[in-house]
């Protein structure tokens, strides 16, 4: 048996062809996310934190999925097809990392554990990472043959690159490059199939005993070739035919009798499904949460399968158990339909003719149809109905048995909803999600964006304290809405909050350079945690107006927080203070240099921070003596050893 959960919202991409590749990360639970010219980001599955970045310069294009070496402890990836490109997880900046040119373009880098990294070339030479700038000139392919696809598996102790090609007649060739230890080199046997490769959608290993290649075509059959011993054309069999394929399908192996299939018909909607190869029947199905605009691009890593839906990458879990024939008795390439909205109940199988349907829990049917009401804009155009069946979904979502379904694509899409709305905006439904925390990472951005376009200051400074993780680029723009809103419209605003409350107390020469309420709100905004990479990156992106301004606040606090004592909640911490102002300086260096209104500010920080330094200085010479103070004081113990004591007396 296979099931198939819901989807959720992973990352944003800026497009689904900029999408290349997904691939395993340096821990456990963690991939790779590599688009061409945007980024490549780390992320942790267990809670879709993002862990680490790269950011790439305008005019560098990457040219192949970014890899993770357990055996060179580094990242891998290929720039502009020709540059390898390698560093560290403590390599902060792209630009930084080690180049390599290679003589040839590269298509893919694969890893085994154990074994060094391998570059696959695009004239068919696979070889080492340390030795394929020698070997590369020499190709393996024919004229004009093109590689189609090519993975990398161990085998009876060698690692094995296969190769999959498009040759100038428009037929499938395959090339397995099997590593001779003994000999150090590589052998290589090619096997030609008489198919023609407009016909061929996909291939995967089937990573058995004995490892074999997979083959999806547009008539649905799925091929399987032996790749042990002197295989050839007639050694492939058809294991399955698997119907509702479209012209565009992708699959991915799962387990030795799964595999998942991205373009799968059922009636007149077309989604993601797990196909048992062995019993020839479709056990799970799931519609795309949206649209495709190009054809599908299918990964799987640590029980997720990852889809690329639009500007969305969608991951959804999954789990494949063994099946039997009790199990799978009368069901044939039948699962059951869950029509237009996205069913949390896995496409639960009803494996008898006769047997009714297994029936949705009320609750979860409700919650479905609450959540297909308020999506469909058609359906609650007036305000009062989108209200009310929005607090109804809500009190339903707060119940500890309907969890689940704040990860779901159905509550992403509802945020996306709210966020969106341009016949009226939702304060107060925005707000309950909020309190409610119905809001999951992934939406975050569009939520704080959304929040910055209506002036949303308040609900921002609520948010702080209900979101657990806020992203450093939404922090920059809740920073950027505070700075530029007038101080009348944002006292009159923050009315309810207890600004005397939240105000330090400082001397009369010392002055604020911000309202009130700003400072209260500035303050809480200081206090949250965020990565200094990230950050930096984030504020680069600051008016420079609006630099100077916080800088001036921090100055401000820098000067007064010494004189406050411990500072209160929602008070930044001295070092807080410190680092966001070291953080504001790395991310405008160079414009606080050129810019004559921060010669005044700048030499004002360097005045107090010296004053500071200083104080610290004496602070710590008064703590050596002190030091030497208080083990002289210290009384010394009287301890006795059994009937007698003896105590040596230092005369000085």
């Amino acid at each position: 048996m296979a099931a198939l959960a819901d989807g959720f919202s992973l990352a944003k991409l800026s497009e689904e062809s900029a999408l290349i590749g997904i691939e395993k990360g340096e821990k456990p639970n963690a991939v790779i996310i590599t688009s061409k010219t945007g980024f490549i980001n780390e992320y942790k599955l267990s809670d879709q934190k993002l862990t680490r970045s790269w950011s790439l310069r305008h005019g560098i294009q990457i040219t192949c999925p970014t890899v993770w070496s357990p055996t060179k402890e580094e990242y891998l990836t290929v720039q502009n097809k020709q540059q390898l490109k390698s560093w560290t997880s403590d390599t902060t900046n792209f630009d930084k990392a080690k180049k390599k040119h290679i003589g040839a373009d590269i298509v893919r880098i694969l890893v085994e554990t154990d074994f060094l990294p391998i570059v696959v070339c695009e004239n068919g030479r696979v070889d080492f990472q340390a030795n394929i700038k020698d070997s590369c000139s020499t190709g393996t392919l024919a004229q004009e043959e093109a590689i189609l696809w090519c993975q990398s598996y161990i085998c009876a102790g060698s690692v094995c690159v296969v190769l999959v090609t498009r040759t100038q007649d428009q037929l499938v060739r395959v090339h397995r490059h099997t590593y001779l230890s003994d000999a150090e080199c590589w052998s290589l046997k090619t096997t030609p199939l008489s198919l023609s490769a407009d016909a061929l959608l996909s291939c995967c290993l089937s990573l058995k005993a004995e490892p074999s290649l997979l083959s999806l075509w547009q008539d649905g059959r799925l091929l399987d070739l032996p790749l042990t011993g002197s295989s050839n054309m007639d050694d492939s069999q058809e294991v399955a035919t698997i119907s509702g394929v479209q012209t565009d399908s992708c699959m991915i192996y799962l387990d030795h009798t799964h595999i998942a299939v991205a373009g799968i018909r059922q009636n007149t909607t077309v989604g993601l499904g797990i196909y048992n190869v062995k019993f020839q029947a479709l056990q799970s199905w799931q519609p795309f949460p949206e649209p495709l605009l190009t054809r599908p691009k299918l990964f799987c890593h640590y029980g997720h399968l990852f889809l690329a839906c639009n500007k969305t990458l969608y991951a959804f879990p999954y789990k494949c158990e063994p099946s039997t024939v009790a199990r799978l008795l009368g069901q044939r390439d039948k699962v059951k339909d869950t029509g237009k909205v996205t069913d949390l109940a896995h496409g639960v199988v009803s494996w008898s003719t006769k047997q009714k349907p297994a029936q949705k829990a009320a609750g979860d049917l409700e919650i479905e149809n609450l959540f297909t009401s308020l999506i469909d804009k058609t359906k609650t155009k007036a305000k009062e109905k989108f209200e009310s069946e929005l607090r109804k979904l809500v009190n339903l979502l707060s119940k500890s048995v309907n969890r689940q379904w704040i990860v779901s694509s159905h509550m992403s899409q509802l945020c996306q909803t709210c966020f969106s709305l341009t016949a009226f905006w939702p304060r107060a439904e925005v707000q309950q999600l909020i309190q409610h925390r119905l809001i999951s990472n992934s939406d975050q951005s569009s939520l704080y964006q959304a929040l910055a376009d209506h002036k949303e200051i308040l609900l921002m400074h609520q948010s702080f304290s209900v979101m657990p993780d806020v992203a450093e680029d939404s922090l920059v723009k809740s920073l950027c809405c505070y700075l530029d809103i007038s101080d009348e419209e944002c006292t009159e605003e923050c009315e309810s909050l207890a600004i005397a409350d939240e105000m330090l107390d400082t001397s009369e020469d010392v002055t604020c350079p911000i309202c009130s309420s700003k400072a209260v709100l500035l303050n809480r905004l200081l206090c949250l945690p965020f990565n200094d990479v990230f950050l930096v990156d984030s504020l680069r992106k600051l008016p420079f107006k609006n630099v100077l301004t916080v800088l001036e606040y921090l100055y401000y606090l820098l000067k007064v927080l010494p004189l406050a004592g411990q500072p209160r909640t929602g008070v930044p911490a001295l070092s807080k203070v410190i680092d966001w102002i070291s953080l504001l300086i790395d991310a405008h260096v160079t414009q606080l240099i050129v810019s004559p209104d921060a010669r005044m500010l700048l030499g004002n920080l360097h005045e107090v921070v010296g004053d500071q330094v200083e104080f610290c200085n004496q602070l710590a010479t008064l703590e050596a003596v002190l030091s030497q103070f208080k083990k002289k004081c210290t009384p010394v113990s009287q301890q006795k050893v059994g009937s007698y004591c003896i105590e040596v007396l230092h005369v000085r």
